[in-house]
């Protein structure tokens, strides 16, 4: 199995004689760690509040998303951060 198997699947049958049958929907996940996009190159203007942009996929969610700079997490009394949920 890969993070690629996940979807929605349904079960068909026919029998000879009866119309088709299809299951109901059977949703599969898969745990994997976070998928993470973010543009290589970001900017801003001198002087004004910049966006930098992050998603991150995974089943299960993530529970923490933050930035560092400098190896350094950005200190939350000067930065803020939002998050987003982005759909896969």
């Amino acid at each position: 199995m890969s993070a690629r198997s996940s979807g929605v699947y349904y079960c068909h049958a026919t029998v000879p004689g009866f119309p088709p049958a299809t299951s109901r929907p059977a949703e599969v996940v898969t745990n994997a760690p976070p998928a993470i996009s973010s543009p290589a190159e970001q900017s801003g203007v001198l002087g004004r509040d910049v966006q930098l942009d992050c998603a991150a996929v995974s089943v299960p969610e993530p529970h923490d998303m933050h930035w560092k700079y400098h190896g350094k997490a950005l200190d939350d009394r000067e930065y803020s951060a939002k998050s987003h949920k982005k759909l896969p």
